[in-house]
């Protein structure tokens, strides 16, 4: 199975604000929020006999999801999973925007790019690690700032810290002694 993705550019001067309602207009295209929609399947009407048992409906009415279009940027983006089915988006599109759009770019993925573009990469061992001189230089620039800092202070204030400091140490030598 291949994946088509397909991307159509923005005419110059056309924003999202003037593609959207085209697309809203197109009757095979369900607005799923602002700038997204999925490209359903025409439900064909058949007679059919009343389910005895419970019947579940979805939003989308049961139809089937051909593709999806997103609004992304300066381009609509639009993702299908065949030739065909590409083909087809491709000429609603064009007949729903019209000169809005410029011509497709398209590109196409197998099941296992797009199943690796999705797998997260695993951290590479020892990419986090901080080299040995950073975390050295770091410490140095903090001990030198507050030395400076420290010999900006009146005197009495750095004794009396001094001596608040020494207390401490004295009462945890003789709490844990």
């Amino acid at each position: 199975m291949l994946f088509h993705d397909l991307r159509f550019p923005f005419a110059a001067g056309v924003t999202q604000k003037e593609v959207a309602p085209c697309l809203n207009g197109a009757k095979n295209f369900l607005p799923d929020g602002p700038r997204f929609w999925n490209w359903l399947a025409l439900r064909r009407t058949l007679r059919r006999k009343q389910a005895s048992g419970i019947m579940l409906d979805s939003q989308m009415t049961g139809s089937t999801v051909l593709g999806s279009l997103e609004l992304k940027g300066k381009s609509l983006l639009v993702t299908v999973n065949s030739v065909a089915r590409a083909a087809k988006v491709e000429a609603l599109v064009t007949a729903a925007a019209g000169e809005r759009l410029k011509r497709s770019l398209t590109t196409i993925r197998t099941v296992e790019q797009m199943m690796a573009e999705e797998r997260p990469e695993l951290p590479r061992e020892g990419a986090d690690e901080i080299p040995s001189q950073f975390p050295r230089q770091i410490t140095q620039d903090y001990m030198d700032k507050h030395y400076r800092e420290t010999r900006r202070w009146p005197r009495w204030v750095a004794s009396r810290l001094a001596k608040r400091c020494a207390a401490r140490l004295v009462v945890r030598r003789c709490l844990s002694g």
